[in-house]
């Protein structure tokens, strides 16, 4: 059983170890594996190589029954975490495998707002072991100083979707992190 860690200096903000098991990360790392990676967006719109905003690649896990017992596993992990926070949640929306290269980004945003208006719980896990690259770091902003988040391999932190975040420019080497959002009626 996942137990989430409740971090004492941000209670909003659940660290969870050991996210995925073996069969999780099998299947991701098929995914990984593929020649399917496209230039991520923003909002409705795709980012170029030269964006300002965002600088990444994904791919995006479309629910079909290989990719089925996947959104259980992230499913389940919501509610967990939503025991917690105590949103009315509905679904998993969007599952996406991020590939951070040298020089990529995604500066400070919302998870929230325009036409992601149902977004709940913002939910990040880390696919490549700290050791293999520099920079990238996720940074949550609950106040004036940044909380950076664990860079450990398959750890999963799972936040409101208000939260201030960035990933601060890749130095060396390549960053793979999954996304996932759990939706629910706009908060009022």
């Amino acid at each position: 059983m996942i137990i989430p860690h409740r971090r004492a200096e941000q209670p909003e903000i659940l660290d969870f170890k050991n996210f995925f098991d073996v069969s999780c990360l099998e299947y991701i790392n098929h995914l990984m594996s593929t020649e399917q990676w496209e230039y991520a967006w923003v909002g409705d719109v795709k980012q170029s190589k030269q964006n300002l905003i965002r600088s990444t690649k994904n791919i995006v896990v479309e629910y079909n029954n290989d990719s089925n017992y996947l959104y259980q596993e992230i499913t389940k992990s919501f509610l967990k975490a939503n025991e917690i926070f105590k949103y009315s949640l509905t679904s998993v929306q969007d599952i996406f495998i991020l590939r951070y290269k040298v020089g990529d980004f995604y500066k400070s945003h919302l998870d929230i707002g325009g036409n992601v208006s149902d977004r709940k719980i913002s939910l990040i896990v880390q696919l490549t072991d700290e050791n293999d690259y520099t920079g990238c770091d996720t940074n949550l902003y609950r106040s004036a100083t940044p909380l950076t988040i664990s860079k450990k391999f398959n750890t999963g932190i799972l936040f409101p979707s208000y939260v201030l975040h960035e990933a601060t420019p890749l130095l060396t080497g390549t960053r793979y992190a999954l996304v996932a959002w759990a939706t629910g009626e706009p908060f009022r």
